[in-house]
């Protein structure tokens, strides 16, 4: 890029700055200000059509094309760039960005001070805002996050209750926000559903029904006999199939091999993984 402040650049340089860059993106010490600074520069040395024909080009979507070069023209975030080295989320980068004057100096003070790139966290920017500058880091957030592990007794809902708890304390904070689905406590009754919810009654049997009040010494090679096959009246490309789990173990490997999650909520399930493009010449068990 350094002769792109003595002409405008061609078709060529463009297609050849566009695969410098994406070895660039390739290379993982590359940073956000040095790539952002060689957007900058073809942009600012090459029409609009052509701008936009060397972002075809490079292997990034325009939103973080975007955040590479805003990154780079930011004169808070040049100025300490070698300090801020190592930091490689885009919404810790933002976070500073978009600090006051006043609780950017106090920031600098704590982590800009020496000349080794410092380890930043998007919650250690937070604790230095005026309103929470007196609170660690932890204090920040103050709530224990739940655990995620089987119980023994089930999911509790005092535990959900406290949860939810603390969240809206964490609301009220000034200077923190936080975005919670709508439907937080069903996906995490989901996610802590335990043995314990199934009852024993469900467990898999599948000649249960057939074996109820049969002889034990009944010969397994006549018991299915005059069993009619399975039909699909509605000739549809799926079998109905009802299945409970003995355990934890097996329920967690069944969505592991599955490849996807499954709540008491699941309708239905595709296996294989469904391909729209061909599900009508597929049948699925």
């Amino acid at each position: 890029m350094e002769n792109c402040n003595k002409k405008k650049l061609t078709n060529i340089d463009i297609k050849l700055a566009a695969e410098a860059l994406n070895v660039k993106l390739r290379n993982l010490n590359s940073r956000f200000f040095e790539i952002g600074e060689d957007m900058l520069a073809v942009r600012e040395n090459s029409s609009v059509k052509k701008f936009r024909q060397y972002l075809k080009l490079i292997n990034l979507e325009r939103t973080n094309a975007s955040r590479y070069m805003e990154c780079a023209k930011c004169p808070r975030l040049k100025e300490y760039r070698e300090q801020l080295s190592f930091i490689t989320c885009w919404t810790t980068l933002n976070k500073i960005r978009n600090l006051s004057p006043e609780d950017f100096e106090f920031f600098k003070s704590k982590y800009l001070s020496g000349d080794k790139p410092a380890k930043i966290r998007g919650l250690d920017v937070d604790a230095c805002k005026s309103a929470l500058r007196n609170r660690t880091v932890a204090q920040v957030f103050q709530f224990q996050p739940i655990t995620i592990a089987p119980k023994q007794d089930g999911f509790s809902q005092e535990i959900l209750d406290k949860f939810l708890e603390q969240m809206d304390q964490m609301k009220k904070l000034p200077g923190v926000s936080i975005l919670l689905p709508s439907n937080i406590k069903s996906e995490i009754e989901a996610i802590t559903r335990t043995p314990d919810q199934v009852p024993e009654s469900t467990v898999y049997d599948p000649c249960s029904e057939l074996l109820e009040g049969a002889n034990e010494n009944d010969d397994w090679k006549t018991l299915w006999k005059g069993t009619p096959d399975f039909v699909n009246d509605n000739n549809l490309p799926y079998k109905k199939l009802t299945v409970s789990f003995r355990n934890e173990e097996d329920y967690r490997d069944f969505q592991k091999r599955l490849e996807q999650p499954l709540t008491d909520k699941t309708k239905s399930i595709w296996h294989p993984k469904l391909v729209q493009a061909n599900y009508k010449e597929r049948m699925y068990a």
